[in-house]
């Protein structure tokens, strides 16, 4: 049950409230809504990508010293060892 905050408003007679366009309350329910989901849908993303990032980040400088993988040294890192950055705190976020 929606509050009465959010319960949209009677249209134009002979058309139900469902199929009201961007003018409509259709769209404001929508708009309304979307402040919450939105925010959760990107902290589960980053919540996704974070370990991701722990793992592989440190592959990353070397990759940026040899882009092509043709054996250039640009930036003096291609040679670093690869390193994940704290593996054991991952299970823990």
């Amino acid at each position: 049950m929606a509050p009465a905050s959010r319960v949209p408003f009677r249209g134009r007679p002979g058309r139900p409230d469902s199929c009201q366009t961007k003018e409509g309350p259709l769209k404001k329910l929508f708009i309304g809504y979307a402040y919450t989901p939105v925010p959760l849908g990107l902290r589960a993303w980053i919540a996704f990508s974070f370990p991701l990032i722990m793992v592989n980040g440190a592959y990353v400088v070397q990759v940026i010293s040899d882009p092509f993988g043709w054996g250039w040294d640009l930036f003096g890192t291609a040679t670093l060892p690869w390193t994940p950055i704290y593996p054991e705190v991952i299970p823990y976020l």
